[in-house]
């Protein structure tokens, strides 16, 4: 829980604002460290470039991250892995991120 860990970062380790990470959206695993699928040891294959971005709750994630987190906002996932997912994302998506990321520059 992000703001469980942010608030033991300020009370606890008395981190300034600033060195608080606060993290908008998930990563989702595209393959393992060494660059290969895990699908190996009869473990199933699974597409892990599908396009998963949560556009029903990253309204939340943002808003939640300008709320409770520090000064460090880290954007984790945008759907633009290729130029057609790119073009895909909403515009009024992209401006209220935008829009949310220029108020925490404020």
């Amino acid at each position: 829980n992000m703001r469980a860990a942010n608030w033991k970062y300020s009370v606890q380790s008395l981190l300034p604002a600033s060195r608080i990470p606060g993290f908008m959206f998930h990563q989702v695993e595209r393959s393992d460290p060494n660059g290969t699928v895990p699908c190996k040891f009869g473990n199933p294959c699974y597409n892990l470039n599908q396009r998963d971005f949560d556009f029903q709750g990253y309204r939340y994630s943002v808003i939640s991250n300008v709320a409770t987190a520090g000064l460090n906002s880290v954007v984790t996932m945008l759907p633009a892995r290729d130029e057609q997912e790119f073009a895909l994302f909403p515009k009024e998506d992209v401006a209220f991120i935008r829009d949310w990321l220029s108020f925490t520059d404020a």
